[in-house]
């Protein structure tokens, strides 16, 4: 297998030898070509994935470096920042915007 220069993923050599016979480098493919999803449909429902940092495990930071609604996620993938797919950690301030968010859904 080979890979997208630009973003990493995975391309097969049925690609690769086609770029390569229209004379056209490994940069770029058609997963980073299509830019960022607001919303990806998993199995779970809409997931809404974060556009901003992300930390060694994979948490999503806002732009001072702090964890972006932390919790664990019902549909699984730690990007997602849909409210409905979050529970709060026990030590999480209710008082805070997604404390305040969840409160109004219940």
């Amino acid at each position: 297998m080979y890979q997208c220069e630009r973003c990493g993923c995975e391309m097969s050599e049925v690609v690769v030898v086609a770029r390569r016979k229209r004379g056209k480098d490994l940069w770029g493919c058609s997963q980073c070509k299509a830019g960022q999803m607001a919303r990806v449909k998993t199995a779970f429902g809409l997931c809404q994935p974060h556009q901003g940092l992300f930390d060694d495990d994979d948490n999503p930071l806002d732009k001072f470096g702090r964890l972006y609604r932390p919790g664990l996620r019902l549909c699984g993938y730690r990007d997602c920042v849909a409210i409905d797919h979050l529970v709060l950690d026990p030590g999480c301030r209710l008082d805070s915007g997604i404390g305040r968010a969840l409160k109004a859904k219940a």
